[in-house]
């Protein structure tokens, strides 16, 4: 099953993609953990289904510091702020411990999609501390680059501490060290050790697992370098790109076989950008509330006499991806992989 997109999110939304281009770009590398193997220390007696409270399990804090969360029993009260967070709650037989969502931006899947849309939504973009509180969470979880006090901040993991609110930023989202789709997976295990559901979601990561390394054998030896460039916002003339620390999204187009066209990410780039990247593939990534229709603005690209000579231009090699199976930090980018590789290499899937 894959994540498909619908409209839902509010302009401001948009705009914060750009912001996120933005800072994804311009944040120095830190030497740190994140993004690895995520440590996990348990001590205390056992609890439901072999967990073990009180549980001390090293996570991190925004700027990539190791940062030691102590959960004293399972959370009861989770705001997720992301929807990868979302799903994996709600794939985990959690939902009825989520008291607030934010930032959904596209359909849940099929088999959580009616609890999903019933679940309490406590903004449409990502929400200030004051809604997040409001709530009355003893959980927040959510992206490394939200945990801040700027703008579009949720605020620090260590605000959320001296209150006694845990926090749990998602591996795969470190912006400071290098993560993979791997990561997903071990931020899985992660939420079972929190929760103490482990038997289940070990299950579930293992099923995730063994999808990734389907793939990774199926898709072995593609390396060839080739380069994608990731696309949103094509209005005829201009368009937005996302840079090579987008980093995730790196690891993503390297286990199909690609590197990212660009270190730079931007709006309102004219073609003569495109032109000079030369890119073998393009990645068109639509996200809910886009003022422009995907499938439109791919056609009006290739359709593009100056582009003509770009490699992803004459091979037609122009995808269209929604933003959850790239950009969502959870399962559905493991399945976004999927269903873009099916359409890359049609003969080896």
């Amino acid at each position: 099953m894959f994540c498909s997109m619908k409209n839902r999110l509010s302009p401001a939304v948009a705009a914060f993609c750009c912001i996120f281009w933005l800072s994804a770009c311009s944040k120095p590398d830190a030497s740190s953990t994140a993004g690895g193997s995520a440590g996990r220390a348990v001590s205390g007696e056992t609890g439901p289904e072999g967990s073990a409270y009180p549980l001390r399990l090293e996570n991190f804090d925004a700027s990539g510091n190791p940062y030691t969360q102590v959960f004293t029993k399972a959370p009861e009260r989770v705001v997720a702020t992301t929807q990868g967070s979302i799903e994996a709650l709600l794939k985990l037989g959690l939902g009825g411990r989520i008291v607030g969502v934010a930032n959904i931006i596209s359909d849940f899947p099929d088999d959580i999609r009616a609890e999903g849309e019933k679940l309490p939504v406590i903004s449409n973009q990502w929400p200030p501390m004051e809604l997040v509180l409001g709530a009355s969470p003893d959980l927040v979880m959510g992206r490394a680059m939200d945990f801040n006090e700027g703008e579009y901040g949720l605020g620090t993991v260590e605000t959320y501490t001296a209150m006694g609110i845990n926090s749990y930023i998602w591996a795969s989202s470190s912006l400071t060290g290098n993560p993979t789709l791997e990561d997903i997976i071990d931020d899985i295990r992660d939420i079972g050790l929190v929760f103490g559901i482990q038997p289940a979601a070990d299950a579930f990561a293992a099923e995730l697992r063994g999808k990734l390394d389907r793939l990774k054998a199926v898709l072995a030896g593609r390396s060839g370098g080739k380069k994608a460039l990731m696309i949103t916002d094509f209005d005829g003339s201009t368009y937005g790109q996302y840079g090579a620390k987008a980093k995730l999204q790196n690891d993503f187009l390297a286990k199909l076989g690609f590197t990212n066209a660009t270190e730079q990410a931007g709006t309102s780039l004219g073609l003569e950008t495109m032109i000079a990247l030369n890119p073998d593939m393009i990645i068109y990534i639509d996200y809910a509330d886009s003022p422009l229709n995907a499938s439109a603005a791919i056609a009006d690209l290739l359709a593009q006499a100056s582009l003509e000579k770009v490699p992803a231009i004459a091979n037609r090699q122009v995808f269209l991806v929604p933003f959850n199976d790239i950009m969502g930090h959870g399962y559905c980018t493991i399945e976004g992989l999927a269903r873009l590789a099916e359409q890359v290499y049609p003969d080896l899937m």
